[in-house]
């Protein structure tokens, strides 16, 4: 599990397509979900995202039989989140957070940032803004599902 931490004595391993009966017969994206909580692009979607990840992500190598990928550690993780808008349901036994229904961000902290995750949630998927949606959009990338979870209400 990627936790927003650098992971030391990473060793570069071999991704198989998965067999399971929902995904077989579907073409082959460019993002490929293994995990949850980390990203494995090709070298396509790489090369577009490169020069924006540096200093959001650690770069691991991985491969398939047929290309080289690379698994993006996601470890900008921000303390964004404004609890006081965001809908937040919580353990009543320990008042820790069960699940985010509704996320509200301090969009200030958040300025320049392309890739990110929010402390309440470095074990589960990273956060992406406006801008990495659109260089994706604009470059042809297959495989990322976008979900909109806050829209400014200024816009």
């Amino acid at each position: 599990m990627f936790s927003g931490q650098l992971i030391e004595n990473w060793e570069s391993v071999e991704l198989y397509p998965s067999k399971h009966y929902t995904e077989t017969g579907k073409e082959i994206g460019d993002v490929y979900s293994i995990e949850v909580s980390s990203v494995v692009v090709n070298e396509k979607c790489f090369n577009v995202l490169s020069s924006h990840l540096q200093g959001n992500t650690q770069i691991l190598p991985a491969q398939s039989a047929s290309q080289r990928l690379y698994v993006l550690n996601v470890t900008t993780v921000i303390d964004c989140l404004d609890r006081e808008k965001s809908k937040i349901k919580l353990f009543k036994s320990s008042g820790r957070i069960m699940r985010i229904e509704e996320y509200a961000f301090h969009r200030e902290l958040l300025d320049n940032v392309f890739i990110f995750k929010i402390p309440e949630e470095v074990f589960t998927h990273p956060y992406v803004t406006e801008d990495f949606k659109e260089l994706i959009e604009q470059n042809g990338i297959k495989g990322f599902k976008f979900i909109c979870v806050w829209q400014d209400d200024k816009e």
